[in-house]
Formats: structure tokens, C-alpha cells, sequence
């Protein structure tokens, strides 16, 4: 007899998923988005490369001074999408994404969005998702 364990991070990354649309007061696959900008991290906290906001559905990439903001919703029904290995990946129906964002395989024939982001005078990362 065989048993699959799952580890706790693996755990962790499908209840987020779960989660995530909860966070912003709605079903997702309803079209619900947070209005405005919305506080993501202090510009301290990040470090160079890319950080990943699950309940945010947001991964920030920073180089030097730039900052930018890729939405993780998935454009095919709006469900969450992971990073798995060097590619964002939708739980819900498989489609996958390449780490810039772009549909590596469908249902999705869209690629992720790129966010407005800002840093406010008292260095709050602010995204807004209502573009």
C-alpha cells in the first residue's frame, strides 16, 4: 500500500490558493478586484529579484531602483496562479505561464498583466489592481 503525502509547503500553497479570493471580499472567478492601490510590503522588506505575495495574487520584481508588478490571477478564470520551477502555473485548469508572465501553455490565451506599482513617502510598495 502507498501513501502520498503532501509536504506542508505544498499544504500551505493549495489552501492560499483557497483563500486568496476570500482576501479581496469575493470570488475571484466573479470579477471582484480591490479598488484602488492597494499596500503590499514596506520597500525595505524587498529584496533584489522577485517576491512573491500569495494573498495579494501579486509577485513584485525588483532591480536596483525598478520596481514592477505582475498580477497572479489567471486571465482564463481568474483563479490563482503559483510559481512552480521558472513558471506561474493555474491549479484550477493548468494553463502556465513563463516567469515575465507570458501564456507558456492554455486554457489561457492571455498573458498575466503587469500592475501599476509605487512607493509612497513612507516607503509602502503600493499596486493597484483596478486597471
Amino acid at each position: 500500500m502507498s501513501i502520498n503525502l503532501i509536504s506542508r509547503r505544498r499544504f500551505l500553497v493549495v489552501c492560499a490558493g483557497f483563500l486568496c479570493p476570500i482576501s479581496f471580499g469575493g470570488c475571484q472567478s466573479q470579477g471582484k478586484k480591490p479598488q484602488g492601490s492597494v499596500k503590499i510590503t514596506k520597500l525595505t522588506a524587498l529584496k533584489e529579484g522577485v517576491s512573491h505575495f500569495p494573498l495579494e495574487l501579486v509577485a513584485i520584481y525588483k532591480s536596483g531602483d525598478t520596481l514592477r508588478a505582475l498580477s497572479l490571477t489567471c486571465t482564463h478564470q481568474r483563479c490563482p496562479v503559483f510559481p512552480e520551477n521558472d513558471a506561474y502555473v493555474c491549479k484550477c485548469h493548468g494553463s502556465r505561464f513563463s516567469n515575465e508572465g507570458r501564456v507558456l501553455t492554455g486554457p489561457a490565451t492571455v498573458d498575466l498583466p503587469w500592475l501599476p506599482v509605487e512607493v509612497n513617502a513612507q516607503g509602502d510598495v503600493l499596486v493597484r489592481f483596478d486597471v
